[in-house]
């Protein structure tokens, strides 16, 4: 059990449950050590209670087979592999626009313990005091403008009635004022309207006995608060809606008896509120014999959950068997990847990824080229992910390799592409041809079928081509599935070999989030210029059947005065390998591509140096020429700032012209968008370091700066003592020092006090 339990609460748990902690540690690695088959969350896809912690881990994968249970107000994405509900909670009308494998428990979903504290039963207190008194224990944050709206109706139909709110709600001025405001402006005085402050659990529940009736929110239901009420013996009514979060309460009272309780519409909901307020007899009824209903209901069988619970781990265990006994990440992916597709063929889904008719729009932005040969799996992922691109004109060309799996039922379902099919598998490269040769974008991006876009990453690559007309083609920062960097651009070295620059290191880290003209980009994402790729002849045939063409092309670009960029606001999931056919075959064919490669490009490749001699951080830079500059001052300089800022500003945009690093000796953080907002975009912006990282930072960048430029008397102070200290970080580099201002007649006026 992965659970923050307090010391109080360990007790309670029997000798057989081990408990480890679930936040403060790596639960990906913690899963995979104790080796779990199954993995269930309870709290679901919601950013309260740490739990976006927990969904970041689940993400990367903890188990082979991964289950949200309760809690989840919809579909996540992906994020779960199935989801434990129950007929009422997801019925089959709407199974098809969940991404997770529905599984029912029968009997419902919840399974609870009543409270040993809660005190006993009393009559309805409409009996003695004449009037209906209605109550709400749900959180304010679920209380939306529509469940207030209702709640005004049914004050307005029941005139004497009052409208209790239970819990958090005494204390928040925000709501209460809103609350009033609602209320007030549909006729309800405000004497009519009671706040209960929180209480201890006990008294909390005696609260109840100076309720009625409980009104549950409305799109997103209560849950265990209403559980509390129904055990009081006080009746709930429920609005319900379409996806989870909005189902909770049909599914609390499905599983009591008591369905007719939870309505579809908000009239019906009025209308059910008044029918038991205005039959306070019946209410009598059921506040005594409630407790005892729920008694003999599958809620509170706690053996019919166990054996529900046990039955399913076992069955999702055996399902994921491949998955776990997969020896490599790319075979796990694979593996992961053809369950998702059955799921999602057997309930019979479709994917649209462009209109059917491109002919309505004055212009295509990208054709987006796909290349497959087999691996389904993968690439209905990556065709999902396609789908939700959004401010772009796109099209999607499919060249099917002879592929001879389950791809010719995935293209069947898709929407909006053309696909090309060929009879053999003339490799990637023939292919990426011939789907080009389709083309009607103004810029081409070659797709790999094992990668994910992030959100916006068409969009910021047709952005940035159209932003610059010296830019030729465009590439993204590209994450492995474990959620560390492949590469921000790439490096070409003197014997041809290459470098994913950042390989295995922090996507986030600041020396990734700059714009950089690079040697190329890798073609799992590389956007050209249509016009462009067709004067160069596209991929050169002599790369076939795959490798190095696309590092040729981006060196036959810059030959032709066109740059190569790499544009840290692309962002892409890859399954590096995933889609080739064999561990050897990939290696091979690079190694031979690269001899001819190396051949091609002796001239240009004679610039750089052998691996051997390799800085990455130093070759990051293709322009072996241009000056390399190391700027510290204060902070970022914000125009709005002040504090000579503003004058550095106008530094660093003169000295853009450069290869350029800011290191912001006193500032930790900034906000990346207000950073490249203020200086360049292609200024590099080493937050998160300060002063107490820059001895580590100069000794990793050792010989990679010409130039050092020190803002104020008080850096240059502060360098100066490391600079004693330790002079061999600064060999190579000359001084250049900015005093910011003239200092001498403070320090005259200073000396003389």
């Amino acid at each position: 059990l992965y659970c923050d339990l307090a010391d109080k609460d360990r007790s309670a748990l029997p000798n057989f449950v081990y408990l480890h902690p679930l936040h403060g540690q790596d639960l990906v690695v913690s899963m995979h050590a104790n080796r779990i088959d199954v993995a269930i969350d309870t709290v679901g896809v919601t950013g309260v209670l740490g739990q976006d912690h927990v969904l970041q881990q689940f993400a990367r994968r903890v188990a082979p087979a991964q289950c949200g249970w309760l809690g989840s107000w919809a579909s996540s994405a992906g994020v779960f592999d199935y989801l434990i509900t129950d007929e009422h909670a997801a019925p089959a009308a709407v199974l098809p626009d969940y991404e997770e494998s529905i599984l029912h428990i029968c009997g419902g979903q919840w399974s609870w313990r009543p409270p040993v504290c809660a005190p006993a039963l009393v009559a309805p207190p409409c009996l003695e005091r004449g009037h209906i008194t209605l109550g709400c224990p749900v959180r304010a944050f679920r209380i939306s403008p529509e469940t207030l709206s209702a709640w005004a109706d049914i004050l307005a139909r029941l005139p004497r009635a009052e409208l209790v709110l239970m819990g958090e709600h005494g204390t928040n001025a925000a709501f209460r004022a809103e609350l009033g405001n609602a209320l007030t402006h549909a006729g309800v005085e405000a004497a009519r309207i009671r706040f209960q402050a929180h209480r201890p659990y006990d008294d909390y529940l005696s609260g109840y006995n100076d309720i009625d009736i409980v009104l549950d929110s409305f799109p997103a239901n209560g849950g265990l608060c209403l559980l509390d009420a129904l055990w009081m013996g006080v009746p709930v009514v429920s609005l319900f809606g379409h996806w989870l979060g909005e189902r909770q309460g049909l599914s609390i009272l499905a599983a009591i008896g008591h369905a007719e309780w939870a309505v579809r519409d908000v009239a019906d909901y009025v209308d059910t509120v008044c029918t038991l307020a205005n039959a306070p007899q019946a209410l009598a009824i059921t506040r005594a014999t409630l407790r005892q209903k729920m008694v003999a209901s599958p809620l509170l069988d706690r053996r019919r959950m166990a054996k529900a619970i046990e039955s399913t781990c076992q069955l999702l265990k055996d399902r994921a068997a491949d998955v776990a006994q997969a020896v490599s990440s790319k075979e796990r992916a694979r593996a992961l990847a053809r369950h998702q597709l059955d799921s999602w063929l057997a309930r019979d889904r479709r994917l649209t990824l462009a209109p059917t008719s491109n002919e309505h729009l004055a212009e295509i932005d990208v054709s987006v080229v796909i290349v497959l040969f087999n691996q389904a799996g993968l690439s209905r992922q990556a065709f999902t992910a396609l789908a939700d691109q959004i401010g772009v004109n796109f099209e999607v060309i499919v060249v099917d390799n002879a592929s001879n799996d389950a791809t010719a039922q995935l293209l069947g379902r898709l929407d909006g592409i053309t696909t090309l099919r060929n009879t053999e598998n003339i490799g990637f490269l023939r292919a990426a041809n011939q789907g080009a040769a389709l083309a009607r974008g103004r810029h081409i991006l070659f797709l790999n079928n094992d990668a994910i876009l992030h959100p916006q990453a068409l969009a910021n690559g047709v952005r940035r081509l159209d932003l610059e007309g010296s830019i030729g083609a465009v590439g993204g920062r590209i994450v492995l599935a474990n959620g560390a960097l492949q590469e921000a651009g790439c490096i070409a070295y003197r014997n041809g070999s290459t470098l994913g620059y950042g390989r295995g290191r922090d996507p986030r880290s600041p020396e990734f989030c700059f714009v950089r003209d690079v040697d190329f980009c890798s073609g799992a994402f590389l956007m050209v210029r249509q016009d462009l790729w067709k004067n160069l002849g596209g991929f050169d045939q002599v790369f076939a059947p795959a490798y190095y063409e696309d590092t040729d092309l981006c060196l036959r670009i810059q030959d032709a005065g066109y740059r190569v960029v790499y544009d840290p606001s692309i962002w892409l999931t890859h399954f590096e390998w995933a889609s080739t056919s064999s561990e050897q075959e990939a290696p091979t064919l690079m190694e031979g591509r690269r001899a001819i490669f190396a051949a091609r490009h002796h001239e240009r490749l004679a610039l750089r140096v052998e691996p051997a001699q390799s800085c990455p951080v130093r070759d990051r830079w293709p322009d072996k020429q241009r000056t390399r500059i190391l700027m510290i001052d204060n902070a970022v300089p914000h125009m709005a700032a002040g504090g000579g800022l503003p004058r550095a500003r106008l530094m660093v945009q003169a000295l853009a012209q450069h290869y350029l690093t800011l290191f912001p000796l006193w500032q930790f953080e900034d906000d990346w968008r207000k950073v490249y907002a203020s200086i360049p975009e292609t200024v590099e912006v080493m937050l998160r370091v300060g002063a107490a990282g820059l001895e580590q930072f100069l000794h990793e960048r050792k010989g990679v700066y010409d130039f050092l430029l020190i803002s104020r008397p008080s850096n240059m102070a502060f360098v100066d003592q490391l600079w004693n200290r330790r002079p061999e970080l600064f060999e190579g580099m000359r001084l250049i020092y900015d005093a910011e201002a003239i200092f001498a007649l403070r320090d005259i006026e200073q000396a003389s006090v």
